[in-house]
């Protein structure tokens, strides 16, 4: 029967044959397409759609790509390929743990998570009767990570049948959700960027409205000062007050 197994139970040394380059050459082209995509700023949710199309044409199932939330405690959909829009509005805001369903479980251990049958796997049971309607009996769950090794969002795979990997697809995993990886990264650093522009631009138009206010104060302080002067007959007062002046227009 199959269930949940850990990647390093399927993985195997990959032979390469240099007779069927085919599959790797099909997902190098749409990885080169899809940072092409990126240079000429496409957004966020086109790369990752098309991400999770790729992933669904060479591992013939659905697939979605989830984010982990800013306060790291949920999972919020991120882009996906073949799933209905019933149970993508079912599973927003997934939490993240270790007795969450497959993604969740994935976000919170930063290990890839396979459920070859998900009618025997403890933690999908709340989830069954939504998996059932939607025919998912497999799911496949990557989490995705910065430079750093934070995780930053999950890469699912999902089958009708039960099914587990073999070592091929699951170097297709891994490629597919580096690459995803590197997108959302990418992403939230141009956003960073910015907001931190947009921050100074907002910092410089306040400093250059507090000097005009500030300039302005000392106009009006030089006009006064200046009249008062003119009205001062004792010379010791009348050299105190044009000293005062002096460093007002300074």
């Amino acid at each position: 029967m199959l269930g949940r197994l850990r990647p390093e139970a399927v993985i195997e040394p990959v032979v390469n044959n240099q007779s069927q380059p085919s599959p790797w050459l099909e997902l190098l082209t749409a990885q080169r397409r899809v940072l092409q995509m990126a240079m000429s700023r496409s957004n966020l949710d086109d790369l990752l759609t098309f991400i999770a199309g790729v992933g669904s044409n060479h591992l013939g199932g659905r697939s979605a790509v989830f984010l982990v939330d800013e306060g790291g405690k949920t999972l919020r959909y991120g882009a996906s390929s073949g799933l209905d829009a019933s149970y993508i509005a079912a599973i927003e805001g997934f939490q993240i743990g270790p007795h969450s369903p497959s993604c969740g479980t994935a976000a919170y251990t930063g290990e890839m998570v396979i459920v070859g049958d998900v009618a025997s796997d403890q933690l999908w049971a709340p989830l069954l009767q939504l998996a059932n309607q939607h025919g998912i009996a497999a799911c496949w769950s990557k989490p995705l990570t910065d430079a750093q090794g934070k995780v930053i969002g999950t890469y699912a795979i999902y089958h009708r049948t039960p099914e587990i990997p073999t070592p091929v697809e699951l170097e297709a995993i891994e490629f597919l959700a580096n690459t995803a990886g590197m997108l959302i990264e990418r992403s939230v650093a141009d956003n960073t960027l910015q907001m931190t522009l947009e921050a100074l631009c907002r910092s410089e138009m306040a400093t250059r409205e507090v000097s005009h206010r500030v300039m302005n104060t000392f106009h009006v302080l030089e006009g006064v000062l200046s009249v008062k002067i003119r009205s001062i007959s004792d010379p010791d007062a009348k050299a105190i007050a044009s000293e005062a002046l002096e460093r007002i227009r300074s």
